[in-house]
């Protein structure tokens, strides 16, 4: 599992330490400039590629 947020990277890994304590990510990626924000791929697909899971088998999953 992993979380890729447009909300500032040290934000959300301070906001995954707080509120998801017993959850294990293998990643958590938030906004740092040189990734641009979603909906654009680019994260994801950096997340696939650090994780070694191809993108066809890569479960994409956004709240809106």
């Amino acid at each position: 599992m992993a979380i890729l947020s447009n909300k500032p990277h040290e934000f959300i890994l301070e906001q995954v330490e707080k509120l998801l304590p017993h959850w294990d990510f293998d990643e958590v990626m938030g906004s740092f400039g040189a990734i641009p924000l979603k909906p654009d791929p680019t994260g994801a697909l950096a997340i696939s590629r650090k994780l070694r899971i191809s993108p066809l088998d890569f479960i994409y999953l956004g709240d809106t």
